[in-house]
């Protein structure tokens, strides 16, 4: 997280540690007591609980004379740290419609608390700050946006000498310096029967493979499996299942994108890199199976249609037939 730990290792403590460990303990347990539901992100309680023992040990210390945390007052716990963080929360459930919105458009607890997994997290400041992009949700984007464009209408309207129009006032919100919100990292969850392949897509791979290779060994020859493998036309078509195994990959790579792009944002552009990445590579190894299996095909076919010429021709020696297979 690059910040210093805020409950140090017993060993560097002095003769106080048994006390001060004491201490930790009731805070944290204090914190948990008062956190209504963000006991449901215990990420985000650690956060709280580090930044307020790093206070702690400010004034066990002594390092600032007179110190006293914002919240040192009737309810101020609540209203400052627990209220701004709960009142997100609240809000992305309201925007989830109960269930109906798109599972992108909206984070639930998980999502809350991955917030918490990086050092982005620091953005959040100490006390939260409303104006953090983690607070930021979707109404308040949406009454920026309106406020910004009856601005622009009214920035216009007196350029061409009209009489500004007076613009109903949006609800108050949050001063957020930008318009977007931390958005997912984790996982958007797309209601599609493509989901079915793309959840169990290594079962289908096996399945399709094997499926494509007791085909090959069925429709070519009438021996015994095992022993028709030792024919090398059919050692030559089974070398297509790294093709279909390539171009399985290229499908789950693009459902991939197709799923999950409500993951990529400014917060997250590694995650779109990987997917696209990933595609790629794809694709690349298909290019080289191709290639590769063309080749083999094309040397193949030569070979049997020399062989034909050979056995065709009556008036050929047999050692001219075998250096022109050569």
């Amino acid at each position: 997280m690059n910040q210093k730990n805020s409950v140090p290792v017993v060993g560097y403590l002095s003769d106080d540690h048994e006390q001060r460990e004491l201490l930790y303990c009731c805070l944290y347990l204090l914190i948990w007591g008062e956190a209504a539901n963000l006991r449901f992100m215990p990420e985000c309680l650690c956060y709280i609980f580090h930044n307020m023992a790093f206070e702690l040990n400010c004034i066990l210390d002594g390092r600032e004379s007179n110190y006293i945390p914002v919240y040192c007052k009737k309810n101020g716990f609540l209203e400052e740290i627990v209220k701004p963080i709960y009142k997100a929360v609240q809000e992305e459930a309201t925007a989830s419609k109960h269930g109906r919105a798109f599972h992108s458009a909206w984070r639930n607890y998980d999502d809350m608390n991955e917030f918490f997994w990086s050092d982005g997290c620091n953005s959040l400041g100490w006390p939260p700050d409303s104006s953090s992009h983690y607070l930021a949700t979707a109404a308040a984007s949406a009454a920026q946006l309106q406020s910004e464009s009856a601005n622009q209408q009214q920035q216009q309207q007196q350029v061409q000498g009209q009489q500004p129009q007076p613009q109903p006032q949006p609800q108050q919100q949050p001063n957020h310096k930008m318009i977007h919100k931390v958005r997912k990292t984790g996982f958007v969850e797309q209601r599609s029967f493509i989901n079915i392949y793309r959840s169990f897509d290594h079962l289908w791979t096996g399945l399709i493979l094997m499926l494509q290779a007791m085909m090959i060994l069925a429709f070519n020859g009438d021996g015994i499996p095992w022993h028709v493998l030792y024919d090398r036309d059919v050692q030559g078509t089974m070398l297509t299942i790294f093709v279909t195994w390539s171009g399985l990959r290229i499908l789950q790579a693009v459902l991939d994108i197709i799923t999950q792009r409500g993951l990529i944002s400014a917060e997250t552009r590694l995650v779109g890199v990987r997917m696209l990445l990933k595609l790629l590579v794809a694709c690349g190894w298909t290019s080289i199976f191709s290639f590769l299996l063309a080749q083999v095909f094309i040397h193949s076919f030569i070979h049997s249609v020399l062989n034909d010429l050979c056995f065709a021709s009556s008036s050929g020696s047999s050692s001219a037939c075998n250096c022109l297979i050569d």
